[in-house]
């Protein structure tokens, strides 16, 4: 699409409905300007992403299509408000203080963002998601059929499947579901329907630089999340530490899901508390539909349907669920969606029963806290009202909860078992690699690089201050994700520690958990006199300074940088319709989806698979078929096959890689 009309396009994906529906709810009394604009940002989202994924599960995804609709919505909203007597021009809110500060806050944060990490090969999780977008965009649909390796005699196409767990894939990521050439993008589609619009906008630039966009709205949402529930102080101090730590600013730059599943969270959390505190009409609806699309973000997000529920039942035996009816609607017909989904398009990702046992194998102990929070629930019900509130927040419940808070801490940072099983890493790796590799995974501790333990010991402390404090309608719903998500992300053993990769999971949740709680915690230090409030300045300037200047090589490193030119460059000198034959799938996935090109990938090669390679070369230069063969070693030689070099292609780009020194290999070169 041409830039004048991408620029003008955008607004239809994150303004234009929100801004005709947005106005439709209620205002209540402590909104400002900040809130209202946040609100047509966040219905805008909503309302894409829904429409942006039933098309591309029907089949029927195009740009064009979706801003039709899209301007269908609006319209559909200004008549509405027109019909109900509401002023078609926006609300206007209260004046906000808040403003300066956000916008020097984003401004810098967005500064720390970008460059965005420029991972469009295959072979690992963002470069699927970027070609997975890619493909939505090309063929309109999430499962596709790929002709061309349909056709292909059955032996030969054994010869191009990547096969991992046993699992046969087109490329890493796209299983193939049947033999007639189906295959299956690997993890939920949510996201990539976004990349998909973002590709149909500006190409794969605008792809990579939506993540990004996405970790400042994650903390606009937040901020309002911190300042409603704990006040002003608590939400500056939130999102100025979750804007320079170092996870954060490596995720914004990084393509995957966890960012998407952020924002929702957040902004679930937000329209939550707002719901629970004044409870106007139509922002309970809103949180059940964040929640509910984070089910088809990330499979993580499941972790989100359980607390909110008990929070729901919580409430209605205090007498205060009359209007979650919206809600609880809301987020039943998503989750429900949801296990179809499961069942028909995300084929072969999501298997609830062996979910379900590898739950109950993996975290027994949870498996019996959550039975115990069952039946304490059942209790509330039972006893009522009066006896649910005093048992909430008698002393003894608060010192339990403060106790399990640090238990937890000291479970993650001293008792915990280690992250990679010996027995599974004695099979990937050997010698020094092994050794290193054990050496650096005995606790979160020996990982903690990337928060301090002063910083730990502020978030633990501002946590067991909520608890201590009492929990109640407002916060206990952001006290319980926090709380969860930590307990089976630390309790659970991670396969490898890739450097930040392995802390994926954090990200949703726990690392905005983790400075909201440092955030309470300084801000309770800081009253009193200057002296109190100098010490806890000075200690959020520590907290935030001292992990970027440590790991400035971090922060100041795009990996992959120039990898999406590179692509394009080799693309370029490749025919339209001839057939690429690639070493491995790191550079065959990319010129398959972004470019367009037809490309066979040979990964883990024998002796046995290379000689069938190399008949099929010669069965199709024989056809007159033009084949090119992209490797950084040799081609294949032999009887037929006589390749002449066609162009060379020397780069150099960061490459991701097991730490050392808990650092990357900084450069590796190939030719």
């Amino acid at each position: 699409m041409a830039w004048p009309l991408s620029l003008i396009a955008v607004p239809f994906f994150l303004v234009l409905p929100g801004f005709a529906w947005r106005g439709l709810l209620p205002a209540y009394r402590s909104q400002d300007e900040v809130e209202i604009c946040f609100g047509w940002v966040l219905v805008s989202v909503i309302l894409t992403s829904l429409l942006a994924l039933a098309l591309a599960v029907c089949g029927l995804f195009s740009v064009l299509r979706l801003c039709s609709g899209l301007a269908l919505i609006a319209l559909a909203g200004f008549g509405l408000r027109r019909w109900r007597g509401r002023r078609v021009p926006c609300q206007t809110g209260n004046p906000s203080r808040d403003l300066p500060f956000l916008l020097v806050v984003l401004g810098v944060a967005l500064l720390l963002y970008l460059p965005p990490h420029e991972h469009i090969a295959g072979g690992w999780d963002p470069g699927v998601y970027v070609q997975t977008g890619a493909n939505i965009l090309r063929t309109g649909g999430i499962n596709y059929r790929d002709p061309m390796f349909a056709a292909l005699p059955m032996e030969e196409q054994r010869l191009f499947v990547h096969v991992r767990n046993g699992i046969p894939q087109r490329f890493p990521g796209f299983r193939i579901v049947e033999d007639h050439g189906l295959i299956s993008p690997q993890f939920y589609h949510l996201y990539s329907c976004w990349l998909a619009i973002a590709q149909g906008l500006g190409g794969v630039r605008w792809a990579l630089w939506f993540n990004p966009l996405l970790a400042v709205l994650a903390l606009v949402a937040v901020f309002l999340t911190a300042r409603t529930l704990f006040g002003r102080a608590a939400g500056y101090a939130a999102m100025l530490l979750l804007a320079g730590n170092v996870v954060q600013i490596w995720f914004a730059r990084f393509s995957t899901s966890e960012m998407l599943v952020q924002f929702l969270t957040w902004a679930g959390l937000y329209l939550f508390t707002v719901h629970a505190e004044e409870a106007p009409r139509g922002y309970g609806a809103l949180a059940g539909l964040c929640f509910g699309l984070a089910l088809f973000a990330h499979i993580s997000a499941v972790l989100l349907v359980l607390p909110l529920l008990a929070v729901v039942y919580v409430r209605h035996v205090w007498g205060l669920g009359r209007k979650d009816g919206a809600l609880l609607l809301m987020l039943v017909a998503l989750t429900g969606l949801a296990l179809l989904y499961n069942r028909t398009v995300a084929l072969r990702y999501f298997d609830l029963l062996r979910f379900a046992r590898l739950l109950v194998r993996r975290h027994a102990a949870l498996v019996g806290d959550a039975g115990c929070a069952a039946l304490g629930l059942l209790l509330a019900g039972v006893h009522g009202r009066e006896w649910c509130r005093r048992a909430l927040t008698s002393r003894w419940t608060r010192l339990a909860l403060v106790c399990l808070l640090a238990g937890l801490a000291g479970y993650a940072l001293g008792l915990r078992p280690p992250i990679v099983a010996a027995s599974r890493a004695a099979r990937v790796l050997q010698g020094d690699s092994l050794n290193r590799l054990l050496s650096n995974a005995t606790s979160l501790r020996d990982m903690a690089w990337w928060v301090t333990l002063p910083g730990v010991a502020l978030a633990v402390g501002g946590g067991c201050l909520v608890a201590w404090q009492g929990l109640n309608r407002r916060n206990i719903l952001c006290w319980l994700l926090v709380v969860v998500s930590a307990l089976v992300f630390f309790h659970d053993r991670m396969i490898e520690p890739l450097y930040m990769f392995t802390l994926r999971r954090f990200v949703p949740v726990v690392i905005p958990g983790l400075a909201l709680g440092i955030a309470l915690a300084l801000v309770r230090v800081g009253r009193g006199g200057w002296m109190r409030r100098s010490a806890a300045c000075a200690c959020g300037v520590a907290a935030l300074a001292w992990p970027l200047a440590r790991h400035a090589v971090i922060v100041g490193t795009a990996d992959f940088r120039g990898l999406a030119g590179f692509c394009r460059q080799v693309a370029e000198r490749v025919p339209a319709n001839a057939l690429v034959v690639c070493d491995g799938y790191w550079l065959a996935a990319p010129l398959h989806f972004l470019h367009g090109k037809t490309t066979l990938a040979v990964s883990d090669p024998t002796p046995e698979k290379c000689a069938g390679v190399h008949a099929a070369l010669r069965r199709w230069a024989a056809a007159g078929r033009a084949v090119y063969y992209l490797t950084d070693g040799t081609p294949p030689t032999g009887d037929g096959l006589d390749f002449r070099p066609a162009a060379s292609f020397p780069f150099c780009f960061r490459q991701l890689e097991m730490s050392v020194r808990r650092y990357p290999r900084q450069v590796r070169e190939r030719r």
